[in-house]
């Protein structure tokens, strides 16, 4: 089998160089076209030398810098070692491509530029390369295991519990109700606004947990945990479970930027209200149909395809005549009619809260031409994208 083929392909996948090690210590190929100057084990002998001199495992070494820029080291039966990096794992304006130039020696050039790869793909392409390499089959949850948790971290881990405990019976206060969480959560779930909204405004004895040491981080993480639970509320009351999950996604984002402990708590509350009105809409529009929920979960998950109506019976194995029929009946509305709202309402989104252009919103969601997408848009909006957009789009 071509190695070079195989190597190289990991690299597109991962967007950073490869490189591979032999037993002396000395850099004999590499994967990529990194130049010399740019490459943090060309350019800091030390640095290499730090890396190949960490205990090899029967298994990919992940180690980082800076907490975002991340390499992995995998050791052959040869002794030679292939090593990966650097990669930054956050897309986003930040300082790490001068630390890399400053703590390595790369050369200043102005043209630097550290690359970026989601942390899942990473993962995905190192265990891809070392089965290739290595013939172990190792998992995803292995890699983070072997690479992650140690004795001491469980000990601390026990620890932490030791002295909540001990602290919750020395000062007599416990945890927040139990049942208190299931009437929310059975509210959510059968999509009762109003229950819910008596549910918080409920008084007990008790604290939330402590979750975090800093307050603002404190509210960020209870809020992530009621939202979770929330959104598997409104799964098990029927909503789609992909449409749970995105719902979810966005109000956890939207947390995530606030830095006000009250705006938090606010945010938090709203996204119960929200679940809860969710299946409450789903409950009034068609009792639940399956075969009718089952095509709008098809339509929401491939919603920026040209989707016809022949493929979607296929998917769900009915005719397409007969899903029709059946859509129509519960909906009062064409599947086909359907989807082009669904895709208004995407673009509405697009055009408020993203930088996105028309023509790359009307691409994005596949209209046949960006003449038909104003045209489908101002139909059922009542103004044209580019109204909508210097109407309603975030300054």
């Amino acid at each position: 089998m071509n190695d070079k083929y195989i190597f190289e392909q990991i690299v597109d996948l991962i967007h950073t160089e490869i490189r591979r090690i032999n037993p002396f210590g000395e850099i004999v190929e590499n994967y990529g076209n990194t130049p010399t100057g740019h490459d943090p084990f060309h350019m800091d002998k030390e640095f290499l030398k730090t890396i190949l001199s960490k205990e090899m495992k029967p298994f990919p070494v992940i180690f980082s810098e800076k907490d975002h820029i991340y390499y992995s080291l995998i050791v052959l039966k040869n002794d030679e070692k292939i090593l990966i990096g650097p990669v930054q794992i956050i897309n986003e304006y930040n300082n790490l491509a001068e630390y890399m130039v400053k703590k390595h020696n790369l050369r200043d050039d102005q043209s630097y530029k550290l690359p970026f790869c989601d942390f899942n793909t990473l993962l995905k392409g190192i265990l891809l390369l070392n089965h290739f390499l290595t013939g172990e089959q190792i998992y995803y949850d292995e890699l983070c295991k072997f690479n992650g948790i140690t004795e001491d971290d469980i000990n601390a881990a026990n620890n932490e519990i030791r002295h909540i405990v001990f602290h919750h019976r020395e000062v007599g206060i416990p945890h927040n109700p139990y049942d208190h969480e299931v009437r929310k959560l059975e509210s959510i779930q059968n999509g009762d606004v109003d229950l819910l909204i008596t549910c918080q405004k409920e008084i007990w004895v008790g604290e939330l947990g402590k979750v975090a040491r800093n307050p603002v981080r404190q509210a960020k993480n209870m809020a992530i945990i009621v939202i979770v639970l929330a959104s598997r509320a409104t799964i098990r009351g029927g909503l789609s479970p992909e449409l749970s999950f995105s719902m979810a996604d966005g109000f956890i984002l939207n947390i995530e930027n606030l830095n006000n402990v009250l705006r938090i708590q606010a945010a938090t509350i709203q996204s119960e209200i929200e679940f809860a009105k969710a299946v409450k809409r789903l409950n009034k529009s068609n009792n639940k149909n399956k075969l009718v929920e089952k095509t709008k979960e098809y339509i929401f998950i491939h919603l920026n395809r040209n989707i016809r109506v022949s493929e979607i019976g296929a998917a769900l194995g009915v005719n397409k005549d007969y899903l029709s029929s059946v859509f129509s009946r519960g909906e009062g509305i064409t599947i086909q009619s359907y989807i082009c709202r669904e895709k208004i309402k995407q673009s509405e989104e697009l055009l408020k809260y993203s930088d996105y252009k028309i023509h790359e919103i009307s691409n994005y969601l596949s209209f046949s031409s960006q003449s038909h997408f104003g045209q489908c848009f101002k139909r059922i909006v009542g103004v044209t994208p580019h109204q909508y957009r210097n109407l309603y789009a975030k300054r």
